[in-house]
């Protein structure tokens, strides 16, 4: 299994720091790069929103060693939306109309 952690140093309290931080994914076997964020706020981070009902956009880019099929945005557990793959590089973003509420959390899946 592959592990990215989205370290400021590739030391021990660097790696520790981002496990601690959620900005960590796996892979299996794949050597994939992944970038999630909405504007400034990187994967894991936490979201201040202007107001519940306000539209929250993600960016999602993926590199991949391999062909890349699909990309599904999952939000609190449910797939929200899927994307086709095209080659080894993907690129898009996704936006969440959906009223906001305390504890939405999303990720990314990558195939």
């Amino acid at each position: 299994m592959g592990r990215y952690g989205d370290a400021a140093e590739l030391t021990r309290n660097g790696i520790l720091e981002a496990l601690r931080s959620r900005r960590v994914y796996a892979t299996n076997g794949r050597r994939t790069i992944l970038r999630f964020h909405r504007g400034a706020v990187p994967m894991g981070g936490t979201l201040r929103l202007e107001g519940p009902s306000k539209p929250r956009r993600f960016n999602i880019a993926v590199v991949g060693d391999g062909p890349i099929a699909t990309v599904t945005v999952v939000k609190n557990n449910t797939d929200v939306a899927t994307f086709k793959g095209d080659g080894l590089v993907f690129s898009d973003s996704w936006t969440d109309d959906a009223p906001a509420k305390t504890g939405d959390y999303y990720y990314v899946r990558v195939a």
